[in-house]
């Protein structure tokens, strides 16, 4: 995630539902960075786990 902060990264790390609560604490631009990369994160996993 480039430059967020340890914690920031380390609990949207864990799933994306945590992901997203930590989207939710960041300002605009930020939350839609985390989002985006949670959700081609989430979509990869399913396309390796399928």
């Amino acid at each position: 995630m480039g430059s967020a902060p340890a914690e920031v990264e380390k609990v949207a790390r864990e799933n994306i539902g945590s992901a997203s609560g930590m989207a939710a604490t960041l300002p605009g631009e930020a939350a839609d960075s985390l989002m985006t990369a949670a959700r081609a994160a989430f979509a990869h996993s399913v396309s390796v786990a399928a």
